[in-house]
């Protein structure tokens, strides 16, 4: 479950105007500074866009999810291109946490799920479901712990498999 603030459908629609096409959420009224029809939120060191109202912050692609689904989901959203900034409707699902981390790039250089082994002559793959990352063997070189990797990447995330 996703610890966020819940999102009142039709409140979100009377402030805030989605384009599906665009993934942009545009203000609908002007209020200080802010002018009717600016586009809404600001973007995080990751990318992913943030919308203060009424002093709480919101994740813009989860408000996009329920003005154009007409409900919230307590679920999580993936963004399919792993861009956190493309809002579009077609870019956006439903996804398990586990799902969402199996759609994630890798977090340091080299070919996901393959890390060097401690004895500086092997590669040990790993993959992570859920809350446990599970071990996959030890391998002669990084291109085979990689493959091993993306072999059970299609096991556990199905569709949601990333392998760069």
């Amino acid at each position: 479950m996703h610890k966020t603030n819940r999102i009142d459908v039709e409140f979100f629609r009377s402030i805030l105007k989605y384009d599906a096409r665009t993934g942009l959420l545009r203000w609908r009224k002007s209020r200080g500074p802010v002018r009717a029809g600016s586009v809404a939120g600001y973007p995080l060191s990751r990318g992913q866009i943030i919308i203060m109202v009424n002093e709480r912050n919101y994740q813009a692609h989860r408000i996009a999810w329920a003005i154009y689904h007409g409900e919230d989901t307590l679920e999580d959203i993936d963004h399919k291109d792993c861009n956190p900034s493309n809002n579009r409707i077609r870019n956006l699902r439903i996804a398990t946490a586990s799902q969402n981390g199996g759609n994630s790039r890798p977090s340091r250089n080299g070919l996901k799920g393959a890390y060097p082994n401690s004895n500086g002559y092997t590669w040990m793959a790993r993959i992570r479901v859920g809350q446990q990352k599970l071990y996959l063997g030890c391998f002669p070189t990084e291109q085979a712990a990689h493959e091993a990797y993306c072999r059970a990447a299609v096991e556990h995330f199905g569709e949601f498999a990333r392998f760069e």
